[in-house]
């Protein structure tokens, strides 16, 4: 009889030893552990593998006390404990913002696991932090992160699409990020994105301790969800930590199979939980209930059919979907949420696209690719930058007023010029602001400058000259 074919969303089998031996019951862990030693070389771990030492380093003792790498793992777990808080204390203010403003907002995947529970900081790997708020608080919160200094990393905030990230610099650390991540929800979930499914999540939030800060996480189920779904959307460099968050979750004392069966249901995922669930208790010995629910569960006879090709096309980049696949995402929301897209009444794009000047322009040297310059307009500033040659792709700038991130420049031709070319956009200011940067998005490299004079300046400017 031939092996079950497994899942596409289911982890290598090298990096499925490893997890067994994290989560496994004690004798099905021990021989996956020595089956994973045989199979890897310690030395050039994939990056998968890396992240999960934190988690390996709290069961090594009970797996193999005598492991020769046990040290090393050790130390691995400080790395980590480190990273998580480097990226916590830079995020922090922030939160600090949202509460004093009487935000409410909850902390969702890493962040939420390690708020409820603190060992969690030395063992679970965390690379940004995960905030939910509600979708009327959108406009507030990023107004509140950008005012603080950070900045929507697409030029763009939630609404219209569930999540974007705001990024801030860090403190200098040799071992971790310089620049930390903050991804703004208005939807915890990828499957129901334009409904209101997440919109009790808040409400339903449990209390959670974050580095000394009283915040909001997850319920066991709401989390266990927005675990469970991470299984599906494509990743061109999947880490599977998902698994680990998902078994933990699913054997939590607080977790309710009835709340979480109907949520399921409401949001026609039975299909997707069905798959995972059963992989999930194969692979770790995991109990659970009877899963004949979550197949009895559908409207229409060619439900189940449209829900297996929404999984197989979300399981691959957009060039593997292809037509049909895509259609199949979209009819499958479509029929969850009753609608295609999110509407919001706000803003959601902070970026101008500059617009090409008739004006010659200056000689830029070609190794430099670009100059910038800054002048006062009434009420703003102008922003000119001039190219040597045709312009490669896209080309975007961030335009700061002090510590402030105000708008996103988008170069972006249509044409294929050979000679320089000048692109310019008008740009309104902060009526107090006293010095403007211009920064090369993805670079950071400041681009221009402009040192704004204050009337009072100007008058003692002129008191000095006569």
């Amino acid at each position: 009889m031939s092996a079950p074919v497994r899942p596409g969303f289911a982890p290598p089998p090298e990096l499925e030893l490893l997890l067994q031996a994290i989560l496994a019951p004690p004798a099905t862990a021990r021989e996956s552990f020595a089956a994973w030693c045989a199979a890897m070389e310690f030395n050039v771990l994939p990056y998968a593998h890396f992240r999960l030492l934190g988690e390996l380093a709290g069961v090594i003792d009970q797996l193999a006390p005598d492991y020769q790498h046990r040290t090393r793992v050790l130390g691995i777990q400080k790395y980590i404990w480190s990273n998580n808080i480097h990226i916590l204390r830079t995020a922090l203010p922030a939160l600090d913002t949202l509460n004093a403003a009487a935000l409410p907002f909850a902390v969702l995947k890493g962040g939420g696991v390690i708020a409820a529970n603190p060992v969690a900081l030395q063992r679970r790997f965390i690379r940004d932090l995960d905030l939910l708020v509600a979708t009327a608080d959108v406009p507030r919160a990023a107004a509140l992160l950008m005012e603080a200094g950070w900045r929507p990393v697409s030029g763009r905030i939630p609404g219209r699409i569930r999540a974007q990230s705001f990024d801030h610099s860090a403190p200098a650390n040799a071992h971790a990020p310089d620049r930390v991540e903050i991804d703004l929800h208005h939807r915890a979930l990828h499957f129901g994105r334009t409904g209101d499914f997440d919109a009790a999540m808040l409400d339903r939030s449990c209390p959670g301790m974050l580095l000394g800060r009283a915040v909001r996480r997850l319920t066991a189920v709401d989390h266990a969800l927005q675990t469970l779904v991470h299984a599906f959307p494509h990743d061109p460099q999947p880490t599977y930590g998902w698994v680990v968050d998902a078994v933990r979750v699913l054997q939590n004392p607080n977790f309710d199979w009835d709340d979480f069966f109907r949520e399921v249901e409401h949001r026609r995922i039975c299909c997707h939980m069905y798959s995972v669930l059963t992989y999930l208790a194969t692979a770790f010995s995991l109990p659970m209930p009877a899963l004949d629910r979550l197949t009895a569960s559908k409207l229409f006879p060619w439900e189940p059919a449209l829900h297996r090709a929404e999984i197989r096309a979300i399981g691959q980049n957009s060039q593997q979907r292809g037509l049909a696949g895509r259609v199949a995402m979209v009819a499958a929301e479509l029929l969850r949420s009753r609608r295609l897209n999110n509407r919001v009444d706000f803003q959601t794009d902070y970026g101008i696209t500059m617009c090409r000047s008739r004006r010659s322009t200056k000689p830029v040297p070609v190794d430099s690719g670009y100059s910038a310059t800054l002048s006062r307009a009434e009420g703003g500033v102008l922003v000119a930058v001039s190219m040597a040659g045709s312009l490669q792709g896209r080309l975007d700038f961030d335009l700061w007023a002090d510590s402030r991130w105000c708008s996103r420049l988008r170069i972006r031709s249509l044409v294929f010029r050979t000679r320089s070319s000048c692109w310019q956009a008008f740009c309104r200011l902060p009526s107090d602001c006293a010095e403007v940067l211009l920064v090369h998005a993805q670079s950071a490299e400041i681009a221009a400058r402009l040192h704004i004079i204050s009337p009072g300046e100007q008058m003692g400017s002129g008191m000095q000259q006569e």
